[in-house]
């Protein structure tokens, strides 16, 4: 393994996440053949019309994860709609499952991207959901009783006034 082919990905509850996965993205080479080179079930869907990106290598990170947990390679899950249908058969926590989910996702624009999966591993991701929920719900109840309120996007919304 060459060294720049390690990837550090996270810190999870202490200990380094050791990434060792290097498509022919990550060495700027990369060619439209009709040789498809990767391990079945390990291999994100797209690389099957060989497109590899880094999306395929976080895929190929989540099947990985998912044999580590569950003794059971990725080609052995039934599949639905191309997605791994693995929840029924793998206990793992809220967490883990949504890191699985994401990193699992069958297409790669959806997949978790490096940044979004470290914040899943780490905790980051909900406390992010939990502050955005929570100011989300103070804009309703301020909404509610005619305030205005800034929205996301930066402009600002006024309820109507309600006739009395």
């Amino acid at each position: 393994t060459k060294q720049q082919h390690l990837t550090i990905l996270g810190d999870c509850n202490q200990h380094q996440i050791l990434s060792r996965f290097c498509c022919c993205c990550c060495t700027g080479e990369f060619s439209l053949g009709s040789t498809i080179v990767g391990t079945y079930g390990y291999m994100a869907p797209e690389q099957f019309t060989g497109m590899a990106t880094t999306a395929s290598d976080l895929y190929a990170l989540g099947a990985t994860l998912l044999f580590l947990v569950s003794g059971l390679g990725p080609g052995q899950f039934p599949q639905q709609r191309m997605r791994l249908a693995w929840r029924d058969r793998v206990t793992v926590s809220k967490q883990l499952g949504e890191l699985l989910d994401g990193l699992l996702e069958p297409v790669a624009e959806d997949r978790l991207t490096p940044q979004e999966a470290i914040d899943v591993a780490t905790g980051r991701a909900a406390k992010r959901r939990k502050t955005a929920a929570t100011a989300a719900a103070r804009q309703a109840a301020a909404a509610s009783q005619g305030q205005v309120v800034r929205l996301p996007d930066g402009s600002l919304f006024r309820p109507p006034q309600m006739p009395t």
